[in-house]
């Protein structure tokens, strides 16, 4: 299947030069509250890859919608089954590069649901270096796994968040259920 398929889709614009990259919303609606915050490089409406250190903006290859608000929503869908009611993403480093290897480093602050119903503040300090994830497909446009590399950020931010919450909390969520581990 192709990466547009799955995750997102682009559309050539008036022009065969520049695409719209847009990153489908999630399916699973979310009743977490979620801001993710970019560095200013990636807080422009074009596409922005990094290759041998060296930044790219590609300005006929822009987001339909802003990036930050793309991955805060998508991030908040990941992370709907985990006992979480406000996420607070802060991204040091992100850098997708033209192959889709991507390089990630960040923060998360979040407060925990308690089965009571009580809010439980739990700070975190995430840090993931991603150095050679690869995104595949189909299609020939030269940005796609690029895009794909963007795509996949809200999978890496939400599996290093519900592997903090099982490591210091003790608890597995699941959908619409939540098992206490014992500790270690």
């Amino acid at each position: 299947m192709s990466l547009g398929l799955l995750s997102g889709c682009f559309s050539p614009g008036e022009s065969d030069l520049g695409s719209t990259w847009s990153i489908k919303p999630p399916e699973q609606a979310s009743s977490v509250y979620t801001k993710v915050f970019l560095p200013a490089d990636l807080r422009r409406p074009a596409l922005v890859t990094y290759d041998r250190g060296q930044m790219t903006v590609h300005d006929l290859d822009r987001w339909a919608t802003p990036l930050q608000e793309s991955l805060a929503r998508n991030l908040a869908g990941r992370v709907a089954h985990l006992p979480i009611q406000n996420l607070v993403v802060n991204v040091q480093r992100l850098e997708v590069s033209t192959s889709g290897e991507v390089t990630l480093l960040f923060t998360a602050n979040f407060s925990q649901t308690q089965s009571q119903g009580s809010t439980l503040e739990v700070k975190s300090d995430i840090k993931l270096h991603l150095p050679s994830v690869k995104v595949v497909s189909e299609t020939n446009y030269p940005l796609t796994a690029a895009f794909g590399g963007y795509v996949k950020v809200p999978d890496f931010i939400a599996q290093q968040i519900e592997e903090r919450l099982r490591n210091e909390q003790g608890v597995v969520a699941k959908p619409s259920t939540t098992v206490t581990v014992p500790s270690k």
